[in-house]
């Protein structure tokens, strides 16, 4: 301790962590055996102690230097608080014994010594503190009953010749040999380690244990000082390390709790991973709002960007249609039924792939009551979803982002007034009056579209059909 006349007014942390680091390694302690267990068993005071008592006494000395100019100007800057180094603490110091720097200056004056007094005040307080830690301790709450006055006669009597036996009789009387001390570790890491039953501590594997005999000697004798209890100690000992080498019922109730806690581990990094992932999804969903109500006006007015966006929203799970709350609604269309139209959509995609993006509202209100009112209030998508009229009372609902135009409306009418499922340009001309071009263009649109089916097998023209008016699929109940 070089200069602690200087620097012992402080108590340090490094210092006084480093002494009790050396005591658990001379008795074999575990690293996290508590100080002031350590400190109790061996009697050793805090280094403090002992700077505490170099530091006043150089003070004294160099108070009484007349002699020395340059000591008694140190000791005139100390007084008036110019000097800062090394004392840190010295307030503190005075303070927690009971006195304040300027008394024991005072007392000094009066040929009163304090030295004596305020070490002795130093040591009763430690102890003091060290007793208090040891009574509310939850880590070896034996301790407070087995430990007696002075040094224990195991670590002093020269029968017990073993240092290795001094050092298991330390970890017993430590708790270092309890897994029950252990209180910050989980209940099934706790359990003894021969019967794995019941939480390990001596009273258990003096009475319970069916590993071991039970033991007629109580837990104050077994822990005493004078070492009456190190042969039952060596015995517990061997039996430890005996079923660590096989596979005993202890062994094997550890490795079951030892899964089960694995498993524990898994469930709870599972769930872990779905809050992270429902946060993410959760992110999205708003920054998804925003894209909806940044692109509004696109989303509304163009059939293709709404397409894509509906397609979007159904790669990742997301239904626009579900809620009235939802992101959709900011986009105009949370003023009508949802699920019902929630579930003309699904009828509209699920027979795209039969009629080609056209099916009658007959066969929708067959698969859906009450369709048809609702299917309008669909016009709010743009060309997307709408009813087409067909004539004599029939409608179709369109289900794909295409703009038909009055030509093309006129095409599907013709079609479906004549009871058939197909025209061409020839039959246009005959039956509309059009010229040949202005057919063409029309039905070349439709064919683009995938509204209508092309068939190159007549020998004199084109056919094009329209698959959502094969008789098949309008009375289409699957």
């Amino acid at each position: 301790m070089y200069g602690a006349e200087i620097w012992g007014w402080k108590e340090w942390r490094k210092v006084k962590g480093l002494q009790e680091k050396y005591w658990r390694w001379v008795l074999g302690l575990d690293r996290d055996t508590p100080g002031y267990i350590v400190r109790e068993e061996v009697q050793i005071e805090k280094i403090r102690i002992e700077t505490g008592k170099r530091a006043i006494k150089y003070e004294e000395e160099m108070r009484e230097r007349t002699d020395c100019k340059i000591l008694q100007e140190c000791w005139k800057e100390i007084k008036g608080g110019k000097v800062k180094y090394g004392q840190e603490g010295r307030e503190e110091y005075y303070k927690r014994n009971g006195y304040a720097s300027e008394e024991v200056e005072r007392l000094r004056e009066e040929g009163v010594g304090t030295r004596e007094e305020i070490i002795r005040r130093d040591r009763d307080s430690e102890k003091q503190e060290r007793w208090t830690k040891i009574k509310e301790s939850r880590y070896n709450r034996n301790y407070k009953d087995i430990k007696g006055e002075g040094v224990p006669e195991y670590l002093k009597d020269s029968e017990i010749k073993s240092n290795k036996r001094k050092k298991m009789v330390a970890r017993f009387r430590c708790g270092n040999e309890e897994l029950g001390n252990k209180y910050w570790k989980e209940e099934p890491e706790k359990l003894c380690r021969l019967c794995g039953e019941e939480t390990e501590d001596l009273d258990h594997m003096r009475k319970r244990c069916r590993e071991l005999r039970e033991e007629v000697m109580k837990t104050v004798d077994i822990l005493d000082e004078n070492g009456k209890g190190a042969e039952w100690m060596e015995e517990l000992s061997s039996n430890i390390i005996k079923m660590r080498r096989r596979a005993g019922v202890g062994a094997i109730q550890k490795q079951k709790l030892e899964q089960e806690k694995y498993k524990d581990k898994g469930n709870e990094i599972q769930e872990n991973q779905f809050e992270q992932m429902t946060k993410q999804l959760d992110v999205f969903k708003v920054n998804l709002e925003e894209f909806a109500v940044k692109h509004k006006n696109e989303i509304r007015k163009n059939a293709q960007f709404r397409k894509q966006f509906q397609d979007m929203c159904a790669s990742i799970g997301v239904d626009p249609l579900a809620s009235g709350k939802g992101f959709w609604s900011v986009l105009g269309i949370g003023d009508f039924y949802y699920e019902l139209a929630v579930q003309i959509v699904e009828v509209c995609l699920s027979t795209t792939y039969k009629n080609g993006g056209l099916i009658s509202l007959s066969e929708l209100r067959s698969r859906l009551i009450k369709a048809r009112g609702q299917a309008r209030k669909l016009k709010i998508f743009g060309s997307g979803f709408s009813v087409v009229p067909v004539g004599k009372g029939q409608y179709m609902v369109q289900s794909v982002p295409v703009e038909l135009s009055m030509d093309h409306t006129a095409i599907i009418q013709q079609v479906a007034n004549s009871n058939q499922a197909f025209t061409s340009v020839y039959l246009l001309r005959e039956q509309l009056n059009w010229e040949s071009n202005r057919a063409q263009k029309a039905l070349d649109h439709l064919l683009d579209e995938g509204l209508v089916w092309v068939d190159v097998q007549d020998v004199h023209e084109k056919l094009y059909y329209f698959p959502s008016l094969f008789t098949a699929c309008i009375n289409a109940t699957n």
